[in-house]
């Protein structure tokens, strides 16, 4: 699979290079950040001899073409602005935030202090508690 990471500096995004670096179903096509374009194992020396991958600029639109799953792992409120209908016809969307695991708005805009953008996707969203959400989580 064909896997792109937005907010891949972050912690999150630094565990989830980590992870998948290992699987070995997996390549790693494009690692997003909005603060640099630097060689990911120059900025995070721990991937040295892991990766020659370079961090490029945060564009979910163009990794959507090229990327079977892109994993979202940025602070809440932002990834309601990004992901819309057309994105998902495209590829695969695993947010690691907090976007889209509550099913009500209100409840979400209450509980994080922000507006979602994308209350229309929330009913098709799992919440990936495998335990809990297997068989959605398989659809």
């Amino acid at each position: 699979m064909n896997i792109s990471i937005i907010g891949a500096t972050g912690y999150v995004g630094q565990e989830l290079v980590r992870l998948l670096l290992k699987h070995p179903k997996v390549r790693i096509t494009h690692l997003g950040s909005t603060s640099t374009t630097e060689r990911y194992d120059k900025l995070f020396p721990a991937f040295a001899g892991f990766t020659d991958l370079k961090l490029e600029p945060s564009d979910l639109k163009a990794f959507a073409e090229d990327s079977d799953c892109v994993f979202l792992s940025l602070p809440h409120g932002i990834a309601s602005k990004e992901v819309t209908k057309e994105i998902l016809a495209k590829t695969k969307i695993i947010d690691m935030g907090a976007d889209f695991r509550l099913k009500d708005v209100k409840t979400y805009e209450a509980w994080y202090g922000v507006k979602h953008y994308s209350p229309g996707l929330l009913d098709k969203a799992v919440y990936g508690l495998s335990e809990l959400y297997r068989d959605d989580i398989k659809k």
